[in-house]
């Protein structure tokens, strides 16, 4: 346990910050296999107060994750633990016993009880160091120390003193309960520090008065060890409680009520003692810490009498009638927290009833995220757009398959619920997550009715279930016919799923594409490079409207990465507004441009740099998934004059060099021309091996190395030499013609290069390349490489 020792030197400690459930849900979409796994074992976390509490930690929840894909507890196994104890009592013995469940139980030797015994006995060892300059003492022990343990307790288990090695590499290989710590030599430490916390309690299960002396030692060590000691013991928790409860400050008070919600057996005065010690305090308007309120909610989604007396108390506080109390005060705030915090189908009707009227209601309502959205379901089913709203920012899978019955007005829906959940479900769209939920195991799932857009998801047939297509083209559709209302307050981007078909549909035509340059965006762009001078391609001098585009899209892309500043940010709203006021003059739409606003910066700017290039069309959008046809004719003629260029200069230069070598002809010093044969000589070798070597090995870094070291100044010199040596051929043949002729190919080549260029640059799909930069995850899966 790190208690800031290295501050002075680190600054202070940086916390792991607990996973909510959009980042739980995306971890586990890393873990498990399949969509179905991931929702299933979610919802059984969402259903189980403590166990979902253990897994907002990513090391736990990786645990987690291992134990259900191996069958332990949820949908394939036994049930999930009903509380932490439960949890690491599983855990601990399928580690134990993993081998025999997998029908290699010959691998192992010795049985799971006598290393359950020794790793009591270890953690114990562990948990007892308190040295005041090394708080790390707690987690690590040695080789030497293992084997002391072993042999201490050897003939208790009948174990010869010579099986220790043996058990210690059970323990550490088969079981990994025990893991060697990197960049020390033989030393190992638990997994995680709560299993070295379990085995603890349970080695101290009937001796309560030794972890009371532990603890009042030091009480801060020992905390998590008194709240699993009350769940796993049967044994009546309230001596040992009471004495903390007396004995401690504020810090022991809240550990009580921790241990309140998970104690097997309590005294059920005292348990109300400290209940109506904290009832107290909310109803005193005093402000509780926020351990205090989560352990507040904890105690009050625990099934029995304890938590449905804190229930009792909170609901009957939130249903107080509003005009005996003050609105939005602290005590009333606090209640709204704890009551969101319990988690239960109770406080999200205690809540919901009071939205209308109190705005803290609303918001606790909301913090409880999938669990409110049925009750805020109904509110919307009944009209309320507020309720809209709310499902819109809880902004997860299940968000979303809420709003999808609100698209289409019908029996029980209002028309006014279409829009508000078109803006929302446009939003949500920009989530992998939710696209995936919207498109997993739609067979027995209607396509939606109403109005749509159908052309726009013609790029993703067949990979998008026709649920899905129906959901995006009838958003589409509201959205369209809902731009002149504006854009909602508070809506985050709206995907571009979304918006760039519809930008095809309200794009006015483009007057002046390559506008004149004047002082004013010369000053913006000035401004720009002051402000932030790393921008990437930046022009130093801006001379034309494609060095304007070009910048825009530097913007964007850097935004992308995160690399700009909000100062920088808002000076590119207003070069883009500029630039959009000079393509469009004064034929763009105020729809047009509120369309444009719900798009996310970065691809905004990406989008409004295309300009530069040509407008997109619908046909674009059509064609995503296919590849860009290129003029092919035209390619391979200008492949094949630029070729024959290089051919030529590279034989003509190489017969030059070696006449200068051989003194026949000179052109140049015949030291330049040695060297110039060495390095063509080098890059010549070095190229194919360099191929044919394993890529990022010494051998394939070396052949690269020597041929870029050839190649810079080899082919200079061997350039030179044939202009050289086709100058005077020509020479010879055409009089004083010669420079002309060579000048007029070069010429020529260079705009067949150019019209090439422009032809492929034509031939484009503006639309891929946006999503390709600015959200890769977009494109279909035909084009995604």
């Amino acid at each position: 346990m790190y208690d800031g020792e290295l501050a002075a030197e680190f600054g202070p400690p940086i916390a792991v910050v607990e996973l909510d459930d959009e980042a739980l849900r995306l971890l586990l979409r890393h873990l498990l296999e399949s969509d179905l796994s991931v929702e299933a074992l979610f919802r059984s976390l969402q259903g189980n107060r403590p166990v979902l509490t253990l897994a907002r930690s990513p090391m736990l929840l990786t645990m987690i994750a291992y134990l259900y894909v191996e069958g332990v507890f949820g949908g394939r196994g036994e049930l999930m633990p009903r509380s932490r104890w439960e949890f690491y009592e599983q855990a601990i013995a399928y580690l134990l016993r993993r081998d025999e469940a997998r029908g290699l139980g010959e691998i192992t030797r010795h049985g799971p009880a006598v290393k359950l015994a020794i790793l009591r006995k270890v953690a114990l060892l562990l948990m007892d160091r308190h040295s005041s300059d090394d708080s790390n003492d707690r987690r690590v022990i040695t080789h030497l120390e293992l084997l002391r343990v072993i042999r201490s307790e050897g003939e208790h288990f009948n174990l010869d003193s010579g099986q220790a090695d043996d058990l210690i590499r059970e323990i550490v290989e088969r079981s990994r309960l025990l893991i060697r710590l990197e960049g020390k030599n033989d030393t190992y430490g638990f997994r995680h520090l709560t299993l070295q916390e379990y085995l603890v309690a349970l080695e101290l299960r009937t001796d309560w008065h030794g972890l009371l002396g532990r603890y009042s030692r030091h009480p801060e060590v020992w905390h998590e060890v008194v709240r699993l000691w009350c769940g796993l013991s049967s044994d009546d928790s309230t001596p040992l409680l009471r004495r903390i409860y007396e004995l401690d400050g504020g810090d022991g008070k809240l550990l009580i009520l921790r241990c309140l919600a998970e104690a097997t057996r309590i005294d059920s005065v005292f348990s109300g003692e400290v209940i109506d010690h904290y009832v107290g305090r909310l109803e005193s308007n005093t402000k509780l810490s926020e351990p205090t309120i989560r352990a507040l909610g904890a105690l009050g989604s625990a099934s029995g009498p304890r938590g449905d007396r804190l229930m009792n108390h909170l609901l009957a506080a939130a249903s107080r009638n509003p005009s005996a109390v003050r609105r939005n005060s602290m005590s009333r705030r606090q209640t709204f927290r704890v009551l969101a915090a319990t988690g239960r189908a109770d406080a999200v009707d205690a809540l919901i009833s009071l939205t209308p009227t109190e705005s803290a209601a609303r918001a606790e309502l909301r913090s409880m995220g999938d669990l409110a959205i049925p009750a805020l379901a109904r509110a919307a089913r009944d009209g309320s757009v507020w309720a809209i709203d709310d499902i819109g920012r809880i902004g997860t899978p299940a968000a979303a398959e809420a709003l999808v019955p609100l698209l289409t007005a019908g029996p029980g829906t209002p028309e006014s619920t279409c829009a508000p959940a078109a803006w929302w479900m446009a939003a949500l769209l920009n989530s992998d997550d939710v696209l995936a939920t919207l498109n997993r195991d739609q067979k027995n799932k209607e396509v939606i009715s109403g109005d749509r857009i159908d052309w726009i998801t013609e790029p993703f047939d067949g990979e998008w279930s026709p649920h899905l297509r129906s959901i995006i083209g009838r958003t589409a559709w509201l959205i369209r016919e809902n731009l002149d209302g504006g854009v909602p307050d508070t809506l985050p981007p709206l995907s571009p799923l979304i918006v760039l078909p519809l930008h095809v549909e309200l794009q006015p035509k483009v007057t002046t594409r390559l506008f004149t340059v004047d002082s004013e965006l010369k000053e913006l762009t000035r401004k720009i490079a002051a402000e932030d001078p790393a921008l990437p391609s930046l022009p130093h001098i801006i001379a034309s409207a494609s060095d304007v585009y070009r910048l825009i899209d530097d913007i964007g892309l850097a935004a992308k990465a995160g690399s700009i500043e909000s100062s920088t940010a808002q000076l590119a709203d207003t070069l883009t507004t500029e630039v959009l006021r000079r393509a469009f003059r004064d034929s763009r739409p105020t729809r047009y441009d509120q369309l444009l606003s719900t798009l996310d910066s970065p691809v905004r700017w990406g989008l409004v740099a295309g300009l530069g290039i040509r407008e997109c069309r619908r046909d674009d959008w059509e064609n995503l998934a296919q590849p860009a046809p290129r003029p092919r004719f035209l390619g391979m003629l200008t492949k094949t004059v630029w070729t024959g260029i290089g051919l030529v200069l590279s034989v003509s230069g190489g017969v030059q060099l070696i006449n200068t070598v051989r003194g026949v002809d000179a052109w140049g010093p015949s030291w330049l021309a040695i060297i110039a044969v060495i390095a063509v000589a080098a890059a010549v070798i070095s190229l194919p091996v360099g191929l044919a070597m394993e890529p990022e090995t010494i051998e394939s870094d070396t052949a690269w190395g020597i041929f870029a070291l050839s190649v810079i100044p080899g082919a200079p010199i061997l350039a030179g030499n044939g202009f050289a040596a086709t100058q005077g051929f020509l020479r010879q043949h055409v009089g004083p013609w010669n420079w002309a002729i060579i000048i007029a190919v070069l010429i020529a080549a260079s705009w067949l290069f150019g019209v090439y260029m422009a032809r492929v640059e034509r031939f484009e799909n503006p639309f891929r390349n946006l999503l390709y930069k600015y959200a890769p995850q977009l494109l279909p899966t035909r084009n995604a490489g």
